[in-house]
């Protein structure tokens, strides 16, 4: 179950554009996930902890109007506390889809951690993104 996390230091950019389809509006919203997210590796021990994190952002289209959007993420802030160890920090996979709900735009990251080592814990503490979509007017 994806963990839903209000954006922060969001920025928007939008402008008209022409489809094959008619009018369009592109907008590109920019912005940072913070969510804490650790794992621990006792004694030797290889540790995953995934997680999937959820975020809704303009636009808001009216029905049929969405036409597509595409999002990159990227790691912000990550941590560790003793080591040596091997640590590991995955954006395994970036959505950006329509929210029939709300008629928003819903992003949806999932990471992972893994970690092994001693007494050893990595942290994710932020994510930065980036969301495109077009949506005719």
């Amino acid at each position: 179950m994806a963990i839903l996390v209000t954006p922060t230091n969001v920025q928007k950019l939008e402008y008209d554009v022409t489809t094959p389809e008619g009018a369009g509006r592109v907008t590109v919203v920019t912005g940072m996930l913070q969510y804490p997210l650790n794992a621990y590796a006792p004694a030797g021990m290889l540790v995953t902890q995934n997680q999937s994190f959820r975020a809704l952002v303009d636009p808001t289209t009216a029905p049929g109007k969405f036409r597509k959007a595409v999002a990159t993420a990227s790691l912000r802030q990550i941590g560790q506390i003793n080591g040596p160890s091997y640590a590991q920090w995955l954006i395994n996979e970036v959505q950006a889809t329509l929210n029939d709900e709300t008629g928003r735009v819903q992003l949806v990251v999932d990471v992972s951690l893994n970690v092994n080592g001693t007494d050893v814990y990595v942290n994710l503490y932020s994510i930065d993104f980036q969301v495109t979509t077009l949506a005719m007017v």
